[in-house]
């Protein structure tokens, strides 16, 4: 069975969060915020620990410190990717994989 769920440690406390419910994550050194319909979750990995998570497979790299849930984009511009009323900067060598993978998501 797959697993369906971030877990992670914070403050002493397993938690764990459904994967589709992931809207993207944004890192600043060793820390990722991870933002959800629900909130955010504070994690102390870097961007690229998170991405290497086993069953993350919609996350799509957008930019050196943010990342998005591909399922979750509702639109695409060639400078930014929209999730809701959210708008995240796409650095220019990565529009085209950001691209593709929202076309293969639709």
């Amino acid at each position: 069975m797959k697993n369906n769920y971030l877990l992670f440690e914070a403050k002493g406390l397993i938690q764990r969060v459904p994967i589709d419910s992931i809207l993207f994550a944004r890192s600043k050194r060793n820390y990722c915020s991870v933002h959800t319909g629900h909130g955010i979750h504070h994690l102390r990995c870097s961007l690229q620990n998170l991405m290497a998570y086993p069953n993350l497979d919609g996350m799509v790299q957008i930019h050196r410190s943010i990342a998005v849930n591909i399922h979750q984009v509702t639109g695409l511009r060639r400078n930014e990717v929209l999730i809701h009323q959210i708008r995240l900067p796409i650095a220019r060598g990565n529009f085209k994989k950001v691209h593709e993978a929202f076309l293969e998501s639709t």
